[in-house]
């Protein structure tokens, strides 16, 4: 009995190399994702039950400018990676 368990365990990984685990694997993706849409979407519903009008809308100016520096953050760092992969591309050519 115990010399079968190293089998079982090797026929085990190689099914998992042959790739009959990715059903698994994009079913716990795709829970992941709806457990964090759904935590957004109930985080929003909070927010807007506890947090009255006139703060949100005062806090909007302030918001627009955090979420333009991200953008701006956000492009050079995909600009910078474009690049990289770029020139590893052409010196692997």
């Amino acid at each position: 009995m115990f010399t079968q368990l190293p089998q079982r365990c090797s026929r085990k990984l190689k099914t998992m190399r042959r790739g009959e685990g990715v059903c698994s694997t994009a079913l716990f993706g795709g829970a992941v994702v709806l457990a964090s849409v759904l935590a957004a979407i109930a985080g929003l519903i909070l927010a807007r039950r506890l947090i009255p009008l006139d703060v949100r809308e005062r806090h909007t100016t302030a918001t627009g400018t955090i979420y333009a520096a991200l953008y701006v953050m956000f492009g050079l760092s995909v600009g910078v990676s474009l690049f990289s992969v770029w020139q590893q591309y052409d010196a692997a050519r």
